[in-house]
């Protein structure tokens, strides 16, 4: 169906002569109801030749589409064959809106005149001569042909994103195979370790810790882990500390206290956390955190720390992660 939505001042299009419910005219009426609040609606028509208009069905819905006879905020007409009998010249139609009871009391508000227009249209068909009968048969049977070209072509389209769709799902399927044989391996090569054993990781390099700046990663390394495992990590941390106002590379006096924050991270999540204070010279930090993994696989543990009110170096080897409850990782 056809939809046009009515513009005071412009011709309303109601299609080709004898057309029936091939278009829709829509009216918005939601002024009204504003003004003059429920009511009850009739469109006039009057076609081109006619002496008197007559009456047109209508219905009312809200913007939504949802049926209401009474606030509805648009009408439609849809044009039915009566309203397209006669063509060649202007018709005209008229809404009206009764607020209240319609009648002699009813509050009565109307529309502009809208000019209807309806386009001339061929008469009923007849038998066609025998050269036009031919051309139609020839056209029909061409028209057939492409019809079901094109249902093949749809048909191979179809059929390669089905092959496309296939390929995918089997790849997801093979990297999820690959995931799963290597989680298996990593399982596999878990080796209980005695009690009294544990793994150890230090630091390879100094690490030097600016005032102000953000966490730095001082020790990492990976282990092997069974689910439920309670893994406990033992970090030992050996700090020379200044302070800001008279720290240098070379000589570094104590005046105040420098505020140093410790965390531990495991597969990349921060689980441990800790601060600990330490004024200027060689200090000592001791920490100890715990990490219980979901599922049987390899894990990662970093150890971060920043400072703050001073400056801080971390000697090569003087920082140290103990892990218990763990292996170490397997290169597979």
């Amino acid at each position: 169906m056809q939809i046009y939505h009515a513009v005071p001042g412009e011709p309303l299009p109601l299609g080709h002569r004898y057309e029936n419910n091939a278009t829709r005219i829509v009216f918005d009426i939601s002024a009204w109801v504003i003004l003059f609040g429920p009511g009850t609606v009739r469109l006039l028509h009057q076609r081109p030749g006619d002496a008197a208009p007559y009456p047109v069905g209508v219905t009312r819905t809200d913007a939504d589409g949802t049926p209401d006879n009474d606030s509805g905020t648009l009408v439609l007409w849809d044009v039915t064959s009566t309203d397209t009998a006669q063509a060649a010249h202007y018709g005209r139609a008229e809404l009206r809106y009764y607020s209240g009871a319609e009648g002699a009391e009813a509050f009565l508000v109307k529309s502009d005149i809208y000019k209807t227009v309806v386009e001339n249209a061929l008469g009923a068909a007849s038998d066609p001569p025998e050269e036009a009968a031919t051309w139609l048969e020839a056209f029909m049977s061409a028209a057939n042909q492409l019809e079901t070209d094109a249902a093949s072509a749809l048909q191979a389209v179809s059929q390669t994103r089905t092959y496309q769709e296939a390929a995918r799902i089997d790849a997801e399927n093979a990297a999820n195979s690959a995931q799963q044989a290597r989680r298996a391996a990593e399982a596999a090569a878990l080796i209980t370790a005695p009690a009294a054993a544990g793994i150890s990781f230090d630091n390879a390099a100094n690490v030097a810790l600016s005032d102000g700046g953000g966490f730095v990663t001082v020790v990492s390394g990976n282990f092997i882990a069974a689910a439920g495992t309670d893994v406990s990590v033992r970090a030992s941390v050996g700090m020379s500390v200044a302070t800001v106002a008279t720290g240098s590379a070379t000589g570094w006096t104590a005046l105040s206290d420098a505020t140093v924050t410790a965390r531990c991270l495991f597969d990349e999540s921060a689980d441990g956390y800790r601060e600990e204070t330490f004024d200027s010279g060689a200090r000592l930090m001791n920490m100890q955190f715990h990490f219980v993994p979901e599922t049987d696989g390899r894990y990662d543990v970093r150890l971060q720390m920043r400072i703050a009110g001073g400056y801080a170096v971390i000697a090569q080897g003087g920082a140290a992660l103990e892990v218990a409850g763990a292996n170490y990782a397997p290169d597979i």
